[in-house]
């Protein structure tokens, strides 16, 4: 499996879609302005996640009113979210000097940050994060500090700063909001595993599966215990490693997620390839392929599809082998 992947997606997913909310459509009316009207038909198309009409709404508003701060944010992030990075950041720069707010101006320097750091660009995108961070200090925003502060930890990770990486998801768990720390949590726990710090993963996986049962987010602790399971995996301990795996689906499955659900799958079909059964392993993989395939993971879904085929022309195993190659997927 393609490790470098795999990580981009675990990162990506720290990356602030959360933190920037549409702002709430204002009360239409007869006398409305056509360009607040189609601002706000752009924020409820965002809402939706439906791109295509929330780029048509904000191409309208943008042509009636030009310096109007809502059309050119929602159509840079309407562009963003439809992997237009370069149209986006000209919507967002365009954007800046009509910011008459501290959130207004956070929020922007936040969104531009994630897409320097989508293109590489992570001198400028460092810069667009601190400044993001100091509004969110100044204004006392705790879910914004945090979330930013995972940002940054994610351009650490990038940059292979390892050990930055960690100071900064620290800092994001400590300083954020309690809510989002379980996210933190658990890629803390990832990068301690890529560094076979089993111990100090675990402990993390733990804290997030804690948080997860505590805030009643079924999804965060479960992704935490499938996560412990993995390292378990790892260390050999199939019997730990399976009663953490299925715990983790049990809350998979009651937090109703599709893509968690088929990666569930895929842990397990690791498992039964590290006891030597193949029959139940790839009974797993099609499930998680199939899984991921339903809801639009097509990369994932084709990796199950190789590993399918690496079980079809491997020959029958006699023993359990003494290990397996485990990676944490993404969070």
């Amino acid at each position: 499996m393609d490790s470098m992947k795999r990580h981009g997606l675990l990162f990506a997913a720290a990356l602030a879609l959360l933190l920037v909310r549409p702002a709430p459509a204002c009360a239409i009316s007869f006398f409305t302005p056509v360009y607040k009207k189609e601002a706000a038909t752009c924020a409820e198309a965002l809402e939706k996640k439906n791109f295509s009409a929330a780029i048509a709404a904000g191409q309208q508003a943008v042509e009636a009113k030009g310096d109007y701060f809502e059309s050119r944010h929602c159509l840079g992030r309407a562009y963003a979210g439809a992997g237009m990075t370069a149209k986006a950041m000209e919507q967002l720069r365009a954007a800046l000097p009509l910011a008459d707010t501290p959130n207004q101006t956070m929020v922007l320097n936040s969104d531009l940050g994630q897409l320097l750091q989508k293109e590489k660009d992570y001198v400028k995108a460092l810069e667009r994060y601190d400044t993001a961070l100091a509004y969110a200090i100044v204004t006392q925003d705790m879910r914004t500090r945090g979330l930013t502060l995972a940002n940054m930890a994610s351009l650490f990770r990038e940059r292979g700063e390892i050990e930055k990486a960690l100071e900064y998801y620290r800092r994001a768990v400590d300083e954020g909001e309690v809510a989002a720390a379980g996210t933190a949590l658990n890629n803390m726990g990832t990068i301690l595993f890529d560094k076979k710090d089993y111990a100090d993963a675990l402990d993390a996986y733990s804290r997030a599966a804690v948080l997860g049962e505590r805030l009643k987010n079924p999804l965060t602790a479960g992704i935490a215990l499938l996560n412990t399971g993995n390292v378990l995996l790892a260390q050999l301990d199939f019997a730990g490693a399976e009663a953490k795996l299925t715990q983790g689906l049990a809350k998979i499955k009651s937090a109703k997620d599709g893509y968690w659900e088929a990666a569930a799958n895929e842990y397990f079909g690791r498992l039964y390839i590290a006891l030597g059964d193949t029959a139940k392993a790839k009974v797993s993989f099609t499930t998680a392929r199939d899984g991921y395939r339903a809801n639009r993971y097509e990369y994932e879904a084709q990796q199950m599809e190789l590993r399918l085929r690496e079980l079809d022309a491997a020959p029958p195993a006699s023993a359990p082998p003494g290990g397996v190659t485990v990676e944490p997927l993404p969070r």
